[in-house]
């Protein structure tokens, strides 16, 4: 963290750039539950939620929190993540799929209050398999609701897009 040392009897004008100690501790728990069937031949479905609780402790043991408030800061996050997806895959090598994500996030110890974020985000995709599943081409659209959000970086989570995207993937698999 910086700071300035300011000589004020002497030469108050004379301000040298200093640090200071700064203790931080970062936790985060997270339980998982997924579930995934097979219906039929072609058809499939999966469940997966996720919550995850983050907390971070900041301090800078140097200084007061009587002339600094912020020399201590204790921040949690909490968020749910509930994601569904429907599969089909057809023999021919055909392959389809829809996915839903509701994501819910609560910020805890920040002044001023950071609200947290609650949204649903939709994937369609589509694709084909050739030669026996050692190439894939898939083209699909993610975000089908154009719907933007707000998330707190405290707790670790995968980059979502924030508008309405075209996806397009050519894979080889060996």
């Amino acid at each position: 963290m910086g700071t300035f040392d300011v000589d004020v009897l002497n030469n108050p004008a004379d301000a040298f750039a200093s640090s200071t100690s700064e203790h931080l501790d970062f936790r985060e728990r997270s339980l998982l539950f997924t579930a995934n069937q097979l219906i039929g031949r072609d058809w499939s479905f999966g469940v997966r939620y996720r919550i995850s609780e983050a907390e971070l402790d900041q301090r800078l043991p140097a200084i007061s929190q009587d002339i600094y408030a912020q020399a201590a800061n204790d921040h949690r996050a909490v968020m749910h993540q509930l994601a569904m997806n429907v599969n089909f895959n057809h023999p021919s090598g055909f392959f389809s799929q829809f996915q839903s994500l509701w994501t819910a996030q609560s910020n805890f110890g920040y002044t001023p209050d950071q609200p947290g974020d609650d949204f649903w985000q939709f994937n369609i995709l589509a694709g084909w398999r050739l030669w026996r599943r050692h190439l894939d081409v898939t083209i699909g659209v993610l975000n089908l609701t154009d719907r933007d959000y707000r998330l707190n970086p405290l707790n670790l989570h995968g980059e979502l897009p924030r508008e309405r995207t075209l996806f397009t993937a050519l894979r080889f698999n060996f």
